[in-house]
C-alpha cells in the first residue's frame, strides 16, 4: 500500500499483526499509516528502529481487532513499532516518543518527536536555531492544552533527530521535511507555533498546509535583518573551518554557563548550526519570509518578550497582532511560561 506523499518522499505500508501479551498489544510495521479502531481507540504508527525495546501502551484486550495483511516490508533491516493512544477521558492522552522516516531525494533520515493525540486540534511546536523540542518542555503540563492533540519536533541536525550530511539545512527543505510528518495527521486542525527560526521554517511550509492551518503563533521568529543579529549572521561571518575551531566552542560554554536552560547545544550538529544559520541569513534578508506573515489568511499572532518589544521586526508589524509577554525575552516560553501559554490558549480557542 501506498501511502500518499509529496513528490519528495515516498513511504510503503506493511502490517506484521500483533502479538498479545496479557493486556498489551506490540505490533511491527514498517512504515506510517493511521487507523481507526473503534472503542475509542486509535492505532498510530511509530518508525523507530533506533528504539532498542518496543513502545508498549496498556490496553483492554476486548477492544483489540487483528491487523492482517501483505508481509512485504519496504525496508526489510529496520524493524519499527506501532503505538496506542487510547482516547482522553478523565485524564490527558500520553506523550509519546516518535520517530518518524523520512525519505527525501534519495536520502533517508529520522525525525524524533513528542506526540499526544487527544483531540482534533493539533498543536505543532517548532524550534529555533541550536535548541530542540524541549524548547516547549511546559506544554505537557498545562492542563488547559488537555483536548489538544500536541507535536513537539527535533529538527534535523538537532535533538534526538538525525543529523545528515546529505541534507542541505535550508529552511525550504526543512519545511518539506516538517510537512511530511504534517502528513501523517491529516484529519487534524493544525495551528503552528513557530520559535525564532522555526517561525520562518514555518512561514515556509507549502501553500496546501498554510491554508489549511487554523492558526499560526509567530514567535520572535526571523522575518527581518534585525533577527539575525545575536547567532546566525555572527555564525558565517567566518568560514565553517574558523567557526569550528574558534566560535564554536564559545558558544557552547555560553550554554553551559546559562545552565542549558535556553539552547539544546549539546545534542546540535555544528555543521547544521553553520548551514542552517547561512540559509536563515538569507531568507531573513530577502524579506520574503515578512511577507509570507503578512499574506496568512489564518488567524495569526505575534508573540515577543516585553524586553524585546522594540525590537524593528515589532515597529514594522504595524496593525497586525501583537502579543508582549512580561518579565520574558526571546524565550518567553520558558523564561514566563504561565504568561505565553495564556497567550497561545486565547488565540487557538477563537472561534
Amino acid at each position: 500500500v501506498t501511502y500518499p506523499t509529496s513528490t519528495k518522499s515516498t513511504r510503503s505500508l506493511s502490517w506484521f499483526g500483533p502479538f498479545l501479551v496479557d493486556h498489551m498489544m506490540i505490533c511491527t510495521c514498517h512504515s506510517h499509516y493511521v487507523s481507526d479502531l473503534g472503542d475509542g481507540l486509535r492505532l498510530r504508527r511509530v518508525l523507530s528502529h533506533g528504539l532498542n525495546q518496543p513502545i508498549i501502551q496498556r490496553v483492554a484486550p476486548s477492544t483489540l481487532a487483528f491487523i492482517g495483511g501483505d508481509v512485504r516490508p519496504r525496508y526489510s533491516r529496520f524493524r519499527s513499532y506501532l503505538n496506542i493512544f487510547a482516547a482522553p477521558h478523565d485524564n490527558p492522552a500520553p506523550m509519546t516518543e516518535i520517530t518518524y522516516t523520512i525519505v527525501s531525494d534519495g536520502s533517508r533520515f529520522d525525525i524524533v518527536a513528542s506526540v499526544r493525540d487527544a483531540g482534533e486540534d493539533l498543536l505543532v511546536f517548532l524550534h529555533g536555531l541550536g535548541c530542540s523540542k524541549s524548547t516547549w518542555r511546559d506544554v505537557w503540563s498545562r492542563r488547559e492544552f488537555d483536548s489538544f492533540s500536541i507535536l513537539c519536533l527535533d529538527l534535523p541536525g538537532h535533538g534526538n533527530s538525525d543529523r545528515p550530511r546529505a541534507f542541505s539545512y535550508a529552511m525550504e527543505d526543512y519545511a518539506i521535511a516538517c510537512a511530511d510528518v504534517l502528513s501523517f495527521f491529516p484529519s487534524k486542525r493544525i495551528h503552528i507555533v513557530g520559535h525564532s527560526m522555526g517561525g520562518a521554517i514555518g512561514l515556509l511550509l507549502p501553500g496546501d498546509v498554510l491554508l489549511s492551518a487554523a492558526s499560526f503563533v509567530n514567535v520572535e521568529g526571523n522575518m527581518t535583518p534585525e533577527d539575525c543579529a545575536w547567532a546566525s549572521r555572527r555564525t558565517i561571518s567566518v568560514p565553517y573551518e574558523q567557526f569550528l575551531a574558534d566560535a564554536w566552542p564559545g558558544f557552547v560554554k555560553d550554554y553551559e554557563d546559562e545552565g542549558k536552560r535556553f539552547h539544546s547545544l549539546d545534542r546540535v550538529s555544528p555543521d547544521a548550526f553553520y548551514r542552517s544559520a547561512e540559509s536563515l541569513v538569507e531568507w531573513s534578508d530577502n524579506g520574503e519570509l515578512l511577507r509570507a506573515y503578512r499574506d496568512l489568511v489564518c488567524r495569526k499572532l505575534y508573540i515577543c518578550g516585553d524586553r524585546n518589544a522594540d525590537h524593528p521586526t515589532v515597529s514594522s508589524l504595524e496593525r497586525l497582532d501583537v502579543e508582549a509577554i512580561p518579565n520574558s525575552g526571546h524565550f518567553s516560553m520558558i523564561d514566563n511560561p504561565d504568561g505565553f501559554y495564556a497567550a497561545l490558549r486565547m488565540l487557538v480557542e477563537m472561534d
